[in-house]
C-alpha cells in the first residue's frame, strides 16, 4: 500500500469532469427521542456556478465549527481537496476487505482530533472511493460521520452523509441521528 499515491488515485475518481447540469434526489432525515424529519425533494444545480435551479438543499451540521449546507455537486460533504495521505492500513468495513487511508486535514484545524474526517476506505485493487469516516470525542460528545460513495453513470458522487451525535456524562441524554441519501443522478449538458 502507498498512501499518497493510492489517495491520488481515489481523487482522480472523484474529480471526475462534471456535466453542465446535474439533477438528484435528496432525501434528508434526522431523530432524536421521539421527534423525527424525513423529506425528500428533487434537485437541480447548475455546475458552472453552483445555482440551484430547483429545489433547496437541507442544511446538515458535518463541521465541528458550524453548520454548513452541503450538497453532493458544489459542496461535497468530503473535499479531498481539503485533506492529504498520512499512510495506509487494511481493515473490515460493511463485510469487505478495504484500504483504509488515513487522512491530514489541509484546510481547517490543526489537530487532527478535530478534523471533520480522518480515514477514507477505497477499494484495495481499483483505488474506488468507497466511503470517508469520521470519529470526534470530547469529554461529554462523540460525533461519528460517514460519506457512502457510489458510482453513477461512470462518476463517483456522494450516496449517502450520515451523523450520529451522542451523548456523555451530564448530556448522556443526547442521541440524534441525521442524515441525507443522494440518488437519482443525472448528468447533462443542457438545462433539464
Amino acid at each position: 500500500m502507498d498512501a499518497a499515491a493510492d489517495f491520488a488515485a481515489a481523487v482522480r475518481l472523484l474529480k471526475a469532469p462534471p456535466a453542465a447540469y446535474i439533477s438528484y434526489t435528496e432525501r434528508s432525515y434526522a431523530s432524536t427521542f421521539s421527534l423525527s424529519k424525513d423529506t425528500t425533494q428533487a434537485i437541480v444545480i447548475r455546475t458552472r456556478d453552483g445555482a440551484f435551479l430547483k429545489g433547496n438543499p437541507d442544511k446538515i451540521k458535518i463541521s465541528t465549527d458550524h453548520e454548513v449546507a452541503v450538497n453532493p455537486v458544489s459542496k461535497p460533504p468530503f473535499d479531498a481537496a481539503c485533506y492529504v495521505a498520512r499512510d495506509a492500513t487494511a481493515k473490515q468495513w460493511n463485510d469487505r476487505s478495504v484500504e483504509a487511508i488515513a487522512l491530514r486535514d489541509t484546510c481547517h484545524k490543526a489537530e487532527d482530533t478535530e478534523t471533520d474526517f480522518q480515514w477514507l476506505y477505497v477499494d484495495p485493487a481499483t483505488h474506488e472511493p468507497l466511503a470517508a469516516i469520521g470519529l470526534n470525542d470530547s469529554e461529554h460528545v462523540t460525533v461519528s460521520l460517514e460519506e457512502r460513495i457510489s458510482r453513477f453513470d461512470g462518476r463517483y458522487m456522494p450516496a449517502e452523509l450520515k451523523v450520529h451525535i451522542e451523548g456523555h456524562g451530564i448530556v448522556g441524554f443526547l442521541n440524534v441521528t441525521a442524515g441525507q441519501q443522494y440518488s437519482a443522478y443525472t448528468f447533462r449538458d443542457t438545462m433539464p
